[in-house]
């Protein structure tokens, strides 16, 4: 029994790339080195070019009050939308 549960967590684990989870806390996660660059926005309209879209939800997690809204893959150009 014991071993059909290490595997089956196992397996969540290699289901869900995006991030790993380390603790309880909902921004307690590492992201993946890969480097898939996603263009995202905040309420000011400055955009800022993340390594990858878990990079994106990480930094969503840690900054509630700057969030940035996915627009689309690739890097960022221009910075500020007018």
């Amino acid at each position: 029994m014991l071993g059909v549960t290490v595997l089956l967590l196992a397996a969540s684990f290699l289901a869900t790339p995006e991030a790993v989870p380390l603790g309880r806390r909902p921004c307690d996660f590492v992201c993946p080195y890969n480097y898939d660059p996603v263009c995202a926005v905040n309420a000011w309209g400055y955009r800022e070019t993340f390594p990858n879209h878990c990079t994106l939800v990480l930094h969503n997690c840690q900054n509630p009050y700057n969030q940035y809204y996915f627009l689309y893959r690739g890097e960022c150009y221009p910075r500020r939308i007018y």
